[in-house]
Parts: C-alpha cells; sequence; structure tokens
C-alpha cells in the first residue's frame, strides 16, 4: 500500500482544471485583462479565495515521462518535492502530465482547503486549484491536445466565457471518484483545480474582481518561510474544519483516525527546502505551545527518526531541520504531504505517530 502511495501517484497535483481559455490568446477572454507576462507568489495568492488554508510552490523542475513504468522511474529529491505542487498527480492526471513530459517548469504553484477524509483507501479530499506555468510557450502543443484530450472527457463545459474540459477518475479505492477540469489560461499557463466554485472564485479574480487575498500578509507564518527557495509552503490552520480534517491539530483525537497531534493553539506551519544552498529541508510549527509538535516533528518511520535538528525559535514557533538520504525523502514527502492536508490513508490510523 505504502509504495503505491508514493511516487508520483502520491505528489500533490490540486486537481485538474485545465482552463481551456485556448492556447492561442494571450487574454483570460473577451473583455478581460490580459495575465502578466511572468506571474509571481505574490500575484497568483491574489487571485485566491480568501479561505485558502495551504499554499505550495515549486520552481525550475522537468515533468517526468509517466509513461515508463513505475518501477523503472527515477525520483530524485527534487522531483519529489516538485510534487508537491502537483496534487493528485499520477492517479488523476497522469494523461496530462504524460502529454507534457519533460517540458520545463518555471513555477508551479498551488492553493487549497476544505480537507476531508476519504472514504476509503485515497487521497484526502480537497478543494483547489493549480497554476503550472510552463517555461516556454506551447500555443500548438496546448492546442493539440485540448482537440486530443476532447475525446476522453466526460463533457466540456463553459464556465464564465471559457470551455472547460471535465474528467473523472477514481484514484487507488476511495469513493467517489474525482470530477476535474482541465484548460489554458495562456499558451505557457495551465489552470488546475478540483472544486467549481473555487474554479469560478479564481476566474473572477483573474478578471480583475476586488477582495481580500489568500494568507494575507499579516499572518505570522509569513516570518518563518524562504518565498526565494526553489520549494516552499504555508499552511494556516482553519479552526472552522477540525471536525472534518484528519490533518488539522483541532481534529477530535477520541476519534478512530487519529491525526498527528491535537493542539488548541495550533497556528500554522511552513516549510523551505532549497537544495542550492545546500541544506536539507526545515519545517516550522507555529502555536501559542509549539513544544506540543517537538515530538512529532521526529517524523518516526518504521520505528526509527529522521535525523533531525529541533530548536525553538521563538516563544511561538518551533523548527525543525532534516538531513535526508535517498530513498528517505520519498518517505519524508509522504509525511509532509499530509501535514500540507493531502494525506493518503486509509482506516483507521493516517499515520504511525507519537502519541
Amino acid at each position: 500500500m505504502l509504495q503505491t502511495a508514493l511516487g508520483w501517484a502520491c505528489l500533490p497535483l490540486c486537481g485538474a482544471i485545465l482552463l481551456a481559455a485556448g492556447a492561442a490568446g494571450q487574454t483570460v477572454g473577451a473583455e478581460q485583462r490580459p495575465l502578466p507576462r511572468s506571474l509571481d507568489p505574490q500575484q497568483i495568492l491574489s487571485w485566491l479565495p480568501p479561505d485558502t488554508e495551504t499554499v505550495i510552490v515549486a520552481r525550475n523542475f522537468t515533468l517526468p515521462d509517466l509513461t515508463v513504468p513505475e518501477k523503472s522511474r527515477v525520483y530524485t529529491q527534487e522531483l519529489l518535492f516538485a510534487g508537491l505542487a502537483l496534487t493528485p498527480g499520477e492517479g488523476i492526471n497522469k494523461p496530462v502530465l504524460s502529454y507534457f513530459k519533460n517540458q520545463q517548469i518555471s513555477m508551479a504553484m498551488q492553493g487549497s482547503r476544505k480537507f476531508r477524509s476519504p472514504n476509503g483507501f485515497g487521497l484526502m479530499p480537497f478543494e483547489g486549484c493549480t497554476f503550472i506555468i510552463f517555461a516556454e510557450q506551447l500555443s500548438d502543443r496546448a492546442d493539440e491536445y485540448f482537440k486530443v484530450a476532447s475525446a476522453s472527457t466526460l463533457r466540456t463545459d463553459e464556465v464564465d466565457g471559457h470551455k472547460v474540459l471535465v474528467f473523472q477518475n477514481r484514484l487507488y479505492s476511495d469513493t467517489p471518484t474525482w470530477t476535474t477540469f482541465v484548460g489554458f489560461v495562456t499558451p505557457n499557463v495551465l489552470l488546475v483545480a478540483t472544486d467549481m466554485d473555487y474554479l469560478r472564485e479564481v476566474l473572477s479574480r483573474i478578471a480583475g474582481k476586488n477582495g481580500a487575498r489568500a494568507l494575507p500578509e499579516t499572518l505570522l507564518e509569513w516570518r518563518y518561510v524562504d518565498t526565494s527557495a526553489q520549494f516552499w509552503g504555508l499552511r494556516h490552520f482553519d479552526r472552522t474544519r477540525g471536525d472534518e480534517d484528519p490533518s488539522s491539530p483541532f481534529w477530535d483525537p477520541r476519534k478512530s483516525v487519529r491525526a498527528p497531534w491535537s493542539d488548541e493553539q495550533a497556528i500554522g506551519l511552513t516549510f523551505i527546502y532549497d537544495p542550492a544552498a545546500g541544506k536539507g529541508p526545515t519545517i516550522t510549527y507555529l502555536s501559542g505551545d509549539p513544544s506540543v509538535a517537538r515530538e512529532f516533528l521526529a517524523l518516526r518511520h518504521s520505528g526509527d527518526k529522521f535525523r533531525s535538528v529541533v530548536r525553538e525559535l521563538d516563544a511561538k514557533a518551533i523548527a525543525a531541520s532534516y538531513s535526508l538520504e535517498h530513498p528517505e525523502a520519498m518517505m519524508f514527502t509522504f509525511y509532509l504531504t499530509y501535514l500540507l492536508g493531502h494525506g493518503i490513508f486509509t482506516q483507521p490510523t493516517p499515520l504511525n505517530v507519537p502519541r
């Protein structure tokens, strides 16, 4: 089960709405504003709904060839961390990713919310959207993909003036099936999402709708994340959804599926990993009592702990830095996806966590 959940099948790729606004056009639709020439995380945050709970960013990587049998693939640490921004990856979006195999990605950024428990063995359902920004213009290739993919869709919808390919897939043994939607915003920007309401809000904001941005700059978490790193992420825990989200510290610890830890003072967490800096990944946990997570941050696996150094940064933040060797990186990203709301598990215990 674990081997199946790892690799790109376990890597997060935010659903699948590839908004086919037409690869030949440079705007998002008739009489709508064109996208900036180069997108950055701050611009995309302004397009995400304000109740977005998690964002994940990966820069400068190459999409793998998913037509190669899984046992024959080589997963580098960089590729494993890139997959964090591409949920749920192979299980649902393998045809999409395979079509654009070996393409260079300048940035992928995912926003997500409303995480909840799967019905069986599978990925935690969520609402979200991913921006996948190709390093090169793909006008001809994008147009060709849209024509080819249309033959295997559930249907084609019109959403706020945009043509959207709608797919249905099943991930592992979980039910119900995932409904996903596929298209391009510009010839090099692929927009991906798992929920129609989330999609409509993103499109309206791209078109110029004003409103509070996702994860505002005033959040404490921004003090502890380096947005210039190749890979980084941030989660601001949604207290209102603790009863539905088994990856939340507000989840009832008396339930049969256990959360990693219980903490009524929890605020959020961040991670960074920048291979160019020669350092391993770091997870920072924020709370009114961050020591609650000290033991969990050891991330036990098979009875052992990852090699880590845990240190208190201040009264509300504790950080754990990890030294990883392959294949430890694969297991580490498996844990990290869960912390970010994208766990893959079955009953009764999503993670082997210390209690």
